[in-house]
């Protein structure tokens, strides 16, 4: 079964799922009862399988399902529980403040959900999709420890998240060891002060986040458009020094490319999470509420 015949599918199970809960709502109205109370509780059914997404998540140890399935059920049950909520609240706006605190949470928790998809459907094709730069590795690399980061050739591996800043601080020792060598060895202080003023501030923290997230290389490429004039007035050694400079600073912004889209793709959840866990409770309280003013009777 290909992608869009899944999609399709989960899809057409939902709308008929909203349907059927349409004409049970109307269905149960006729009998002279509060609907309320059915579409409520079916909400909440569906925002209690929701949160089971992180408990599996949690599971590490024969799951039921695989994290796919889960995925798209979230997805699906989630527009589903969109849909209930409309039902629920008759498309109207709230007008007290319990009720204006239960229904923007719910609709941030639904908006930020759905940008979290798009971003976990658009970011991974960005990342394998931006190759590694291929980097000539030297003793002294070795020695700094860029081999493991730096033997790779044109390819489409990330670097874990986690270690990105590792990574950024080897790069940056790298390119502070090349503008002392070009001091030393090639007798010119051209590279150093380039290195002072503009490399270093480079290479010590994340850079152009947002032109990344643009698929936009401006920053970086404004960078080699400055170092590049340097080369008249250096001698053999020199223009190596520069050409391995060069490629650190395409590998820096590579690591700022994935850093910016790594930090999008799990940055949302400290949003949503939070906002899911405050839904909870305000569902809690006003269950309680609708039942303390009713009676209890459907």
């Amino acid at each position: 079964m290909t992608f869009r015949t899944r999609r399709l599918l989960f899809a057409t199970l939902t709308v008929f799922a909203v349907a059927l809960v349409v004409l049970v709502h109307d269905t149960y109205g006729l009998s002279l009862r509060n609907a309320a109370f059915v579409d409520g509780w079916i909400m909440v059914t569906a925002i209690v399988f929701l949160s089971l997404f992180n408990l599996r998540k949690a599971v590490s140890v024969a799951p039921l399902f695989d994290a796919w399935w889960w995925l798209q059920a979230h997805v699906y049950v989630g527009l589903f529980a969109a849909a209930l909520f409309i039902l629920h609240t008759g498309g109207r706006l709230p007008t007290g403040v319990f009720e204006v605190c239960l229904w923007s949470v719910f609709v941030l928790v639904a908006a930020t959900g759905v940008v979290g998809t798009v971003l976990s459907r658009r970011i991974p094709p960005r990342l394998r999709q931006r190759p590694l730069p291929r980097v000539r590795l030297t003793q002294a690399k070795i020695a700094a420890g860029l081999s493991e980061f730096g033997d790779r050739r044109q390819s489409n591996e990330r670097v874990l998240f986690e270690r990105i800043p590792q990574h950024r601080a080897m790069l940056m020792n790298r390119a502070e060891e090349l503008a002392l060598e070009a001091a030393q060895v090639a007798g010119a202080s051209t590279i150093a002060d380039f290195h002072t003023t503009r490399l270093a501030p480079y290479f010590q923290r994340p850079r152009n986040m947002l032109s990344h997230l643009m698929q936009s290389n401006r920053g970086v490429h404004q960078l080699i458009e400055d170092l590049r004039p340097l080369e008249r007035y250096l001698e053999e050694r020199g223009l190596e020094i520069l050409a391995e400079i060069e490629e650190l600073v395409h590998m820096k912004a590579n690591l700022d490319y994935q850093y910016a889209h790594f930090l999008m793709l799990r940055g949302w959840l400290f949003i949503h999470v939070p906002l899911a866990f405050a839904m909870w409770v305000l569902i809690a309280l006003h269950v309680i509420f609708v039942y303390a003013f009713s009676s209890g009777a459907p």
